[in-house]
């Protein structure tokens, strides 16, 4: 690692909290709990408000950009079905890492669990989003997964068997 040059009057120091007394970690969990709970239940109205079009997915092979509400439905709707199909129980998500960066911007990490009973569906996977404050709510602009799956819907998580998340950019 190559070390950062030092102002012999000002030693570098990590920029201020830009938003003191918010709990990035607890905001990023009460959108994965509402989110999973909307996609379960089939509440496209809950789902819908917490999204910004256009939306971007980035999967280890692909990055799928959506820019419509239709699309975005049709997404959701399909998802919701393959976990009917498989009987999912449980879609639980749970905060790894999560970072404010600006007063409107989160970025986090989480891994993904859906369960029918007690026997996982698909092999757990990991995610990274972004969530943008806009009116209020903390909605999903992007979100990075160990997934290979390559086309919009994405029908069933096929995750990454190495598990590594996607590089950024990628």
């Amino acid at each position: 690692m190559t070390e950062l040059p030092q102002h012999p009057d000002r030693p570098l120091t990590p920029p201020p909290d830009p938003a003191p007394g918010v709990d990035a970690m607890a905001v990023l969990q009460k959108f994965l709990d509402e989110t999973s709970r909307a996609v379960l239940d089939g509440d496209w109205e809950t789902y819908r408000r917490r999204v910004i079009l256009p939306f971007t997915l980035v999967t280890r092979t692909a990055t799928m950009v959506v820019e419509d509400e239709d699309r975005l439905r049709m997404g959701f709707e399909s998802f919701n079905q393959m976990l009917s199909l498989q009987r999912a129980t449980h879609y639980i998500r749970r905060t790894e890492t999560a970072t404010m960066l600006d007063p409107n911007l989160i970025a986090g990490g989480y891994s993904t669990h859906i369960f029918s009973g007690g026997l996982l569906i698909v092999p757990a996977f990991r995610s990274q989003v972004t969530l943008q404050l806009r009116d209020g709510m903390w909605r999903a602009a992007t979100i990075s997964n160990a997934l290979v799956n390559e086309r919009w819907p994405v029908l069933v998580p096929k995750p990454d068997p190495s598990g590594d998340m996607p590089e950024a950019g990628r």
